[in-house]
Order: C-alpha cells, then structure tokens, then sequence
C-alpha cells in the first residue's frame, strides 16, 4: 500500500538546524511508513525550501529519506497554487491568468 501526498512543514532561521530536525521527522517517517505496512516512493518525494532571504547556503545541506537524497524544487504546485521560494506568486498568477484568458 502506498502513501500520497504527504507534506511536513517546518521552520527554523538557521538553516542547519532546520535540516537536521527535517531529517529526524523523515526517519521518524520512514519508520512509522514501515511499522504500518505502507511504503513511500522516495524517487516521489522532493522538498521546497521557502525564504526570505537568500543569503544562506542551501547547497551544503541535503535530506534525505531512507539513505536517498531528496530533490529541491524551484517551485511546486500544492492544492493548485503554484508556489515558488520567495512566495511571490507570480507564476500562480500568469498559469491563473493565461487560463482565464
């Protein structure tokens, strides 16, 4: 049996301790996932990272989800929205616009 759609939330300034408890909930995860019988498709599941500012080095950190490495997304579609890293909105508003049009 497979699992869809989950998403964890999380929020931290700094940036390692953010990946570091991220990687915790994804073990955490991954074990409840298989206590239950349920399974993840890893090559499925790829993360977003959201911020203000873009000044802190992402590229030195990774997740990960039983010993794979997870995608980052530029943008991402969540319940029709189309989110992007600075939560501008703006390709939301030209895929809404074009489609009204």
């Amino acid at each position: 049996m497979f699992a869809d759609d989950v998403v964890i939330f999380a929020s931290y300034a700094d940036l390692s301790i953010l990946f570091h408890n991220l990687n915790n909930r994804l073990l955490s995860a991954g074990d409840w996932y298989a206590r239950n019988l349920l399974s993840l498709n890893e090559k499925k599941c790829q993360y977003k990272l959201f911020s203000r500012s873009g000044s802190q080095k992402i590229e030195q950190f990774s997740l990960y989800l039983n010993d794979r490495v997870l995608k980052r997304l530029d943008q991402f579609k969540y319940l029709g929205i189309i989110f992007d890293e600075n939560l501008s909105f703006r390709e939301h508003v030209k895929t809404v616009s074009l489609k009204i049009s």
